[in-house]
């Protein structure tokens, strides 16, 4: 694939993501539909979801396109998508964690939790821990980056890759 191409390609991918998370936020009842499950299983069951499946293409199954809409459905729609790296992205959930509740282990426990984030190999635990990092963030989600990170996390030759990318973002982003 050219250079050309693998851009227009991501182009494709953010457009189709980000025209799920309008269709969420146009659609009062889907996002509610979603935010109430519980399970991916029971997210299986929402059409939108197989048509997120279907536009995002090869790359993704129908588990990840569950996933994102998870993820989706746990961001503050009205605040618009932020478009940092995740791991930007990340170091800001923990700086307003410290601000939040400061305290000289706050470094520790951000560590702690970015650990677990990047060291799991399950991709739903994986989507959880997000889940709870875009909470800190008061919903803002950066939409295209995570639901990418969601997507690698499901294969593992994906994972390695996709960590190391994301550890090194969150360095640059909080200076080690």
């Amino acid at each position: 694939m050219s250079e050309t191409e693998a851009s227009a390609s991501a182009g494709g991918f953010e457009q189709t993501v980000l025209g799920f998370v309008r269709q969420m936020k146009d659609d009062r009842s889907l996002h509610s539909r979603v935010r109430r499950c519980s399970a991916i299983s029971e997210v299986l069951l929402v059409p939108q979801v197989h048509k997120l499946h279907v536009e995002l293409g090869a790359d993704a199954s129908a588990k990840g396109a569950a996933r994102i809409a998870l993820l989706v459905s746990d961001a503050d729609l009205d605040k618009g998508n932020v478009g940092w790296p995740l791991g930007e992205w990340l170091a800001r959930a923990w700086e307003v964690n410290k601000a939040a509740r400061p305290s000289k282990d706050w470094k520790t426990g951000c560590e702690r939790r970015l650990d677990a984030l990047l060291r799991t190999s399950d991709p739903d635990m994986f989507v959880r821990l997000l889940r709870a990092m875009a909470a800190r963030l008061d919903g803002k989600v950066p939409f295209a980056a995570a639901a990418q990170a969601v997507l690698e996390w499901e294969r593992p030759s994906n994972r390695r890759n996709a960590a190391m990318r994301i550890a090194c973002e969150y360095a640059v982003a909080t200076g080690y």
